[in-house]
Formats: C-alpha cells, sequence, structure tokens
C-alpha cells in the first residue's frame, strides 16, 4: 500500500489521491501532458490525454477484476523511462498516431496498477472515477508546463533526462 490509500472517502479520496501520491503516476501523467502540448497540435492537447485517461479507464477496469500483470509495478516505472526519452527526444516533428499508441499501452499499465490496489474499503467504480478525475487534471497541469519546456531544447532536454533517470531509479526498486 502507498500513502494514496490513507485517505478513505469510500474510494473517491482513494481514487484523487493515488495518481497524485504515487510519484510514479504523478510523473508519467504530468508528461502526457506536457508532450501533447509539446506537439503544438491542438487536437493532440485532447487526444493524448483522453487516450491516456481511455486506456487507463480500460487497465484500470481489468484491475479491480482482478485481471493483472505481476509485473504492473516495473511497466510503470519503465513507462517513466520511456516518456522521459520521448521528451528528450522530441524535435517538435513526431507522429502524434504514434505517440498515441505508446500512450495508450503505457496508461494501460497505470490503470492495471491502479485498479489492482482498490483498498477493500473502498467501493471500486468510485475509486476508478477519483483515479480518472485526478489524473485528467495532473494532464492540464502538465499542458500548463509545456510553454515553459517548449522555450528551450536545453531545457526539455535536462527535464526528459531528468524523467528518465526517475523511473531508472524507480524501476530498480520494484
Amino acid at each position: 500500500m502507498t500513502l494514496a490509500h490513507l485517505t478513505g472517502g469510500g474510494g473517491l479520496l482513494d481514487g484523487l489521491a493515488h495518481p497524485v501520491l504515487g510519484v510514479d503516476h504523478l510523473i508519467a501523467i504530468v508528461v502526457v501532458g506536457t508532450l501533447a502540448f509539446l506537439l503544438r497540435d491542438r487536437l493532440a492537447w485532447m487526444t493524448l490525454p483522453a487516450t491516456f485517461v481511455g486506456a487507463m479507464a480500460v487497465g484500470g477496469i481489468l484491475g479491480v477484476l482482478g485481471i493483472t500483470s505481476g509485473s504492473s509495478e516495473l511497466f510503470v516505472a519503465l513507462s517513466v523511462v520511456l516518456l522521459g526519452v520521448v521528451l528528450l527526444a522530441l524535435t517538435g516533428v513526431i507522429d502524434g498516431r504514434a505517440l498515441a499508441g505508446l500512450v495508450a499501452l503505457v496508461a494501460l499499465f497505470h490503470g492495471l496498477a491502479h485498479g489492482g490496489e482498490v483498498p477493500s474499503t473502498a467501493s471500486p467504480a468510485v475509486y476508478v472515477i477519483g483515479f480518472l478525475l485526478a489524473t485528467a487534471g495532473l494532464h492540464l497541469a502538465g499542458v500548463a508546463l509545456g510553454p515553459v519546456l517548449a522555450r528551450s531544447r536545453l531545457v526539455r532536454g535536462i527535464a526528459g533526462a531528468g524523467v528518465a533517470t526517475a523511473g531508472l531509479v524507480l524501476a530498480s526498486g520494484v
């Protein structure tokens, strides 16, 4: 159990807290919002976050149903590495559809991890709604961070390297 499960509230507060208090989830979700901004495509601002939330909902439902991967947490940590590398390598010319596919795969594992950790006292449906709402909010935070990273390739590179390094540290502890 992580700190995300200390809030109670019948599941909604637990669900809202999980992506925020789970540093692996927090980083990945914010980066997806930032990547959506950096694609410089207004449709991507909606597509990448919506793809993430949709795929995470599927993964969350599968996790609630007990269909999980014993390696979900490792895949979540490795997704942080992968998203950091994408952020580091992003040159402004990247295929949005390919990135959406990657985002969907990443989100599926985040959803499996979330859904597999529903507190026993929580309503699974309310918990899932909570983590989906928190995720949407964190994507908006990432979009808001986008202009800062768009100003400088160096800053974006440092951020990408930092995210990838954080993912490696997280993966080493799994």
